[in-house]
């Protein structure tokens, strides 16, 4: 089989700037309350980069065409303006960026400016909606978050809810899901807690079982309210039953991407594979950040997955869980995350199959299609949301854009427009692919006579097996 995804990319796809490590919070479970920090219950001494040098990050970013940004912490609000001024930049330069708050620091006036500054969301963190709750695990104060939770939401600025989930807060997943829910959240998280490597043993974590509990939960909130809900942490595949597995759940898709699709900034231009990870491999600020990049390399070579998993059935999709998580309980990025079941003969689940692709179906290009080349070889494009991204042949891409430049057609008429004539199956494969990383869209419009679906392809794939043509993330 060819190697794409990951092994092809040139750069990341996502980037994680902390531009501050101050916080108006003190979360035990925050991966920079550091020892001395967390006994003397206040926060380290303020690190953090000026706006010149976050903004020569941003060109550094820029530069090896990142597709997508996150403004994070500490709390980033502490930073209002220079917040606004890289959520600027990053829109300018078609950068999608988003940030990650506890909100309780946002004013209205500071809301408008991040909307006009094009800021794509926000990603916020509620361990509950029962006051003693919140303050245990924060610190603050839950009517000042639900406060400014209010503005988020009436401002219809796309915002996801993540509530970490431990000893203390595990019988209120349903309780918390549910009163956001009925504030207007329509996306929900609830993440166990991994350890912090500064403080890597916690009576509170939760253990397999407790981890499976949330994940109930979060299916029997998805029933009961609608609401998206997922979980923010790469668990490990075989700690999945059967059914959840095989259905169609955000959190059965994550995998580590450290190093892979994504990396983090530290908030002194220090670059690691990810925001738990605690090894630098060089300063943006002295260097481009691709030549960083290739010193992750291990990263994508699978180096750190546990050899208990290296003959599981999951692996390709799965890596082994969160290798910082592992980590931090044994000491060692390959030893088996701590929430690790045993391996499993079961296959890579499609993520295409529950796609019903008819005769009829009528496909149309999305209106947002960025790429970039990864070399001679290779191309990612992208669909305008980091988890579409795909890295693909050239010949795979050379199809899509000339599939593009055709559409809207019918799924009848791209079979004959490309000589797909016994092979749909292969096509319905590749379309349903290219839909899932919203390269294309599909169109309830019948397609008439004025469809552009007629004349010779100017590519062809037919002949290309499906399972080397796409590779996601």
């Amino acid at each position: 089989m060819i190697r794409l995804g990951a092994d092809m990319r040139t750069s990341p796809l996502s980037v994680q700037i902390e531009i501050t490590d101050v916080c108006n919070h003190q979360c035990a479970h925050c991966y920079h309350l550091d020892v001395a920090a967390a006994e003397m219950r206040k926060i380290a001494k303020r690190r953090e980069l000026n706006l010149k040098s976050l903004l020569v990050i941003g060109e550094r970013l820029v530069e090896a065409n990142v597709f997508n940004v996150v403004l994070t912490g500490g709390e980033p609000l502490t930073r209002k303006r220079d917040v606004v001024e890289l959520a600027l930049f990053f829109a300018t330069n078609e950068v999608n960026c988003s940030l990650n708050t506890n909100l309780t620091l946002l004013t209205p006036e500071v809301l408008t400016a991040l909307k006009n500054a094009r800021l794509s969301g926000i990603l916020t963190s509620c361990p509950s909606t029962r006051e003693d709750v919140y303050k245990a695990m924060t610190g603050g104060r839950l009517s000042s978050f639900l406060e400014k939770l209010r503005l988020v939401l009436d401002s219809q600025l796309p915002i996801t809810v993540n509530m970490v989930v431990n000893q203390l807060n595990a019988h209120l997943v349903r309780e918390t899901g549910l009163a956001l829910s009925e504030m207007g959240v329509s996306s929900f998280a609830a993440s166990p807690m991994t350890p912090n490597l500064s403080l890597p043993v916690s009576e509170r974590s939760l253990g397999i079982e407790g981890v499976r509990g949330v994940l109930e939960d979060l299916k029997w909130l998805h029933g009961a309210t609608g609401m998206k809900v997922d979980t923010l942490e790469s668990l490990p595949k075989c700690l999945f039953d059967t059914d959840t597995l095989d259905g169609d759940w955000n959190f059965t898709s994550r995998s580590c991407q450290a190093g892979r699709a994504t990396m983090a900034i530290g908030c002194q231009g220090e670059v690691r594979a990810c925001t738990h990870c605690t090894v630098s491999y060089g300063s943006v600020l002295l260097e481009p950040l691709k030549r960083i990049y290739e010193r992750m390399e291990p990263w994508r070579a699978d180096e750190f997955v546990p050899d208990a998993c290296r003959e599981c059935g999951l692996v390709e999709t799965c890596r082994g869980g969160c290798r910082t998580n592992a980590a931090a309980y044994f000491g060692s990025l390959n030893a088996p995350d701590p929430w690790m079941v045993a391996p499993t003969e079961a296959g890579k689940r499609s993520k295409y199959a529950s796609l019903e692709i008819e005769g009829m179906t009528v496909f149309s290009a999305s209106p947002v299609f960025r790429h970039r080349s990864e070399g001679e070889d290779a191309v990612t494009f992208f669909g305008g949301n980091f988890h579409s991204a795909v890295t693909t042949n050239k010949q795979m891409f050379d199809f899509c854009c000339d599939l593009r430049s055709n559409l809207p057609m019918t799924f009848s008429q791209i079979v004959s427009r490309y000589k797909f004539h016994g092979k749909e199956e292969r096509l319905r494969l590749v379309l349903a692919s290219l839909v899932k990383s919203r390269a294309i869209v599909l169109d309830a419009t019948p397609v008439g006579e004025t469809s552009k679906a007629t004349g010779e392809a100017a590519v062809t794939v037919q002949d290309l097996p499906a399972e080397t043509i796409i590779q996601r993330r």
